[in-house]
């Protein structure tokens, strides 16, 4: 902000350095549009008379219609605001990828249609998340395939608080998310119990296809086979569930019968946005098969493939209750039929 000293006989005013209007309406002799820069002095709302002679551009001499003569700083701020552009990591492994643009000084009207995405990882959408005048984030998404994704700022993305349009900008980054794993396996409700297992659930790091039969069960040992699964998958923020039942063989009153199981997601049959196969053994690399071995007992309250004194205790406690690991035939209450089935495997191991 500058003074503008005047005599007593005038009122002191203040002076925007910032404002365009003080630059846009100087002619290349040096002389101001008549009425123009009076508006910019006057911004407190006090009149004053138009000046009629401006000497040089640092430091002005006026002259008020040949009344009186006082100097004005004019610092006239003509410089376009410039921005740098750096990806938030590099290379970029999730989604969104991030951008982090810096401007050298504060600005005013950067927003999503000021961005253009582009590259070869096919971005779709950029978010710009403001954090101060000077400093903001790009989150772009929508990409379809590896690659690169770029971000570019044109000419007057933004404007600086003198109106001033920033220049164009850029930046890039090679856009290479880590493979899709499993996130999680829940058997039944996820607890330890072997009791009955009516579902299986398992989770992705990603959104993911299924190709025909990427998700198998197998009732191992003696009179062992294949069991018919039921798959129900959603994406939950972005990555799949799947919710697996059992509509027919190796199944009594939905839950699976009492054996062994080995569960494989097929990693060649499981397949990410971009085409990349399951890492199903998670060691960073696409390629190799989830599995999960385990067993149903029923009356196996802790897991330990035995039915002993300490699941009787559990057992005990249900009785009467309803919609418990030790309700044998799913009728919603455990009962003398559901006791039954419990004795006749007590002592009993798998």
């Amino acid at each position: 902000v500058v003074g503008l000293a005047v005599p007593p006989t005038m009122t002191s005013r203040l002076l925007n350095p910032k404002t365009s209007s003080l630059n846009t309406t100087l002619n290349t002799t040096g002389t101001p549009v008549a009425g123009s820069l009076a508006g910019v002095m006057t911004a407190d709302g006090v009149a004053t008379q138009n000046p009629t002679t401006i000497t040089n551009t640092t430091r002005e001499t006026v002259t008020y219609d040949n009344i009186e003569t006082v100097n004005i700083a004019a610092a006239i701020d003509t410089t376009s605001p410039s921005a740098v552009i750096t990806p938030a990591s590099d290379p970029a492994t999730g989604v969104p990828v991030v951008f982090n643009v810096v401007f050298n000084e504060d600005v005013f009207g950067f927003n999503n249609l000021d961005v253009m995405v582009g590259g070869t990882a096919n971005p779709t959408t950029a978010v710009v998340t403001p954090i101060d005048g000077k400093n903001y984030t790009v989150s772009v998404t929508g990409m379809n395939s590896l690659g690169t994704v770029t971000i570019t700022l044109p000419p007057g993305a933004a404007n600086d608080l003198a109106g001033n349009p920033s220049l164009t900008a850029s930046g890039s980054v090679n856009f290479a998310p880590n493979p899709t794993v499993v996130e999680s396996f829940k058997i039944d409700s996820g607890s330890i119990q072997r009791s009955t297992i009516r579902s299986l659930t398992i989770s992705f790091s990603d959104h993911v296809d299924f190709g025909t039969n990427a998700l198998t069960l197998d009732k191992t040992g003696v009179g062992g086979g294949v069991v018919t699964l039921s798959v129900s998958a959603s994406d939950v923020m972005g990555k799949t569930v799947a919710v697996i039942t059992f509509p027919g063989s190796f199944t009594e009153f939905k839950s699976l019968v009492d054996g062994r199981y080995s569960f494989v997601a097929n990693h060649a049959l499981v397949t990410d946005p971009y085409g990349r196969q399951l890492d199903g053994d998670a060691n960073g690399v696409a390629g190799g098969n989830f599995g999960s071995a385990f067993h149903r007992l029923f009356g196996d309250a802790n897991g330990d493939a035995t039915v002993a004194a300490n699941d009787f205790i559990e057992f005990r406690l249900s009785l009467g209750g309803s919609g418990t690991i030790f309700d044998f035939d799913n009728d919603g209450a455990v009962a003398a039929s559901d006791f039954i089935q419990f004795r006749l495997r007590f002592g009993g191991s798998i």
